[in-house]
C-alpha cells in the first residue's frame, strides 16, 4: 500500500470510528508504568492445582510469583473491594516495593521489605495492581497484574 492510501484510511477511521479519549489516555499512561530492565515475575505454577497458583475462595487470597532468582509470595485481603497486600521475598532480602495502580500516583504508595523479605501495603483501592521491587543489587522485578 502506498502512504497516500494509508493516510486516507486513517482519516476515514478517525471520522467514522474514533478511538475514545479515555482509551488513548490509558494507553499513554501505561507507558509511565514501565520499569526499564525489570524482570517479570509471573504466577508460579502450583504443585497440584490451578496453574496461576491462586489459592483460597472467600477471604484472603494467596498468590505466588516467580522470577529467575526470586519468589514473591503475596496474601491479598479484601477480595473484590480493594484491600491490603502482605508479602515476602524468597530468598529473604530488603527491597523497596512500589505499587503500580491506575487510581494512584505512580510509584505511590511505597513500602520497604525488611531483612527477612517481609512487607505490607495496607488499604489499596480496588482495581488492577502490579508491584515493582527495587533490589539491593540495583536490579528490579515487577509482578504481572492482578485484580484487587
Amino acid at each position: 500500500m502506498n502512504d497516500d492510501l494509508l493516510a486516507r484510511v486513517r482519516v476515514a477511521y478517525q471520522a467514522l470510528d474514533p478511538v475514545p479519549a479515555e482509551v488513548l489516555a490509558t494507553a499513554r499512561s501505561a507507558l509511565t508504568w514501565r520499569v526499564p530492565g525489570a524482570e517479570l515475575a509471573e504466577p508460579a505454577p502450583a504443585d497440584a492445582g490451578p496453574p496461576a497458583a491462586l489459592r483460597g475462595g472467600e477471604g484472603p487470597r494467596a498468590l505466588t510469583f516467580a522470577a529467575s532468582r526470586t519468589v514473591i509470595e503475596l496474601e491479598i485481603d479484601g477480595t473484590g473491594h480493594g484491600g491490603g497486600i502482605a508479602g515476602r521475598l524468597a530468598p529473604p532480602m530488603p527491597a523497596e516495593v512500589r505499587v503500580r495502580h491506575l487510581a494512584l500516583v505512580p510509584e505511590q504508595p511505597r513500602a520497604r521489605a525488611d531483612q527477612a523479605g517481609h512487607f505490607a501495603l495496607p488499604a489499596l483501592p480496588e482495581g488492577l495492581v502490579s508491584l515493582a521491587f527495587l533490589l539491593p543489587d540495583g536490579s528490579s522485578i515487577v509482578t504481572s497484574w492482578i485484580r484487587l
